[in-house]
Formats: structure tokens, sequence, C-alpha cells
């Protein structure tokens, strides 16, 4: 008879959850059951901040919890009004207690650190759990994503927990290409990325005049000029076109 003892933590913008199962022959049954209301919508301020009293009571329900899950937290006091996107630490704290616990059989914990290197925030969640030994493995390079309209750092790390390991934007495009880059560069990128040009774009630069970046704002307002849906490019147009592009009109002139 194979047995697994499980726990899943739920951590609800109204309540925290955390479950703790036995799978006996791939049947779970649950051993208990805790629920402790910690109400985080109530506690927002005006400009979507969880309030200190919030922050208090998610913490205490925590660590009620830590008769069976222990969270230790270290932050450094220069990062606690730093700016964290939202649903960039919760996945991480899920998984670590979803995959780093459930083939533990001792007591979890699950660390959370926040620490200022060089005026940035670098958030590390940190589990106890037995970890994946790989051994005699084959590791796949990953999947390639086509259609990642999310090329930022939060976005890589949440497609990294799909196992995507390369994002690239091969429809909307960007423009400037080589800027766009360099931008990406500087950002220092999760995954591997990459983006096709947009042609709408070029368009929109050679046949009206704009030099807009690609943006959505940007893409609306070109819609008031039809002159780049409805006209055929001419030839000093085409040229300009692959020149806003990166590309150099001599090479197709050969």
């Amino acid at each position: 008879m194979k047995q697994d003892t499980l726990a899943a933590l739920d951590l609800g913008s109204n309540s925290f959850h955390l479950q703790i199962g036995r799978v006996v022959d791939d049947q779970v049954y649950l051993l208990d059951s805790l629920r402790d209301p910690v109400r985080l919508g109530a506690g927002l301020t005006r400009d979507r901040r969880i309030d200190q009293a919030t922050k208090s009571r998610a913490l205490e329900a925590l660590a009620r919890f830590g008769e069976r899950l222990t969270v230790r937290y270290k932050v450094e006091p220069e990062v606690l009004n730093a700016i964290v996107p939202t649903l960039v630490v919760q996945p991480l704290v899920e998984n670590a207690v979803k995959h780093g616990m459930e083939s533990s059989t001792g007591r979890g914990t699950v660390s959370i650190i926040a620490e200022d290197r060089d005026d940035e925030c670098w958030i590390v969640v940190r589990d106890n759990g037995r970890g994946f030994d790989a051994t005699g493995l084959v590791v796949a390079p990953g999947f390639i994503d086509l259609h990642a309209h999310g090329q930022s750092i939060p976005a890589d790390r949440m497609q990294a927990f799909d196992g995507v390991t390369t994002s690239l934007d091969l429809e909307a495009g960007v423009l400037p290409v080589a800027s766009w880059y360099n931008k990406q560069a500087a950002k220092g990128r999760v995954l591997n990325y990459g983006a096709a040009v947009n042609w709408a774009f070029a368009r929109i630069g050679a046949m009206t005049g704009s030099n807009a970046e690609s943006s959505l704002e940007a893409f609306g307002n070109a819609m008031r000029d039809r002159r780049w849906i409805d006209n055929v490019a001419s030839d000093a147009e085409v040229h300009t076109l692959l020149a806003e592009t990166g590309f150099q009109p001599a090479d197709f002139d050969k």
C-alpha cells in the first residue's frame, strides 16, 4: 500500500486555507483543514496597497498554521516600500508549499527573503523539501512561446512555471527593433527573448510621417489616418519603410 501525506495552502484574498491530506492508493483522504479569515481586500489603501493591520492579520494566520508549516521572513528595511507587481511572490510561495513540501515527511519550512541589491529589490522563496533528483534523466530545453506579448521580467517568471524557456513575440512585433533589444538587455531578462518587426508601425511611419514607437496608444491614434491601411506604398515609401525596420534598402535593390 502506497501512502503519501500532502499539504496545500490557499492564500486567498478573503481567507487563508490550509488542508492536509493523505494519498492512499491514488485516493485522497482529508486529515485536517484550517481556515483563517484575513480579508486582504478590505485592507487596501487608496493607492491599492495592503495596510499594516491587514498585513499583521495575514502574518498571524500564517503563524497559526506554523504548527504544521513554518514560514520565515527576512526583509531588509531598505525594501519595505518597494513596489512589487501583483502575483509575483504568491505563485512562488504556493509552488514551494505544493511541490517543495509534498514529498517531505517532516515539518515544512518556507523562507521568504527580500534584499536590497544595488538599489534593486531581490525576492527569494526557498523551501526545505527534498527537491528533485534528475540523475539519469534527460532535461529538455523547455517550451518556446511564439505568441508572447508579455515581454517583461514578471511575465518571464510566470511563464517559467509552465516550462517556457524562450519567449517570442512573432505576432505584433516591435519597432524600432534595435532599441527594443537594447532595452531588454538592460533589464536583464529571465528567459530567452525575441520579437519580429512590427510592419504595421513601419507602414504608419513611412506613409503618415509618424515617428511614434509601437504601443497601443500610438496604434489607436494612427487609425485616424488611414493612408497606411488603404494605400499601396510607393517606391520611396518602401525604402523608408525598410530603413525604419533596420534593413538597408540597397540590399533589396540587388
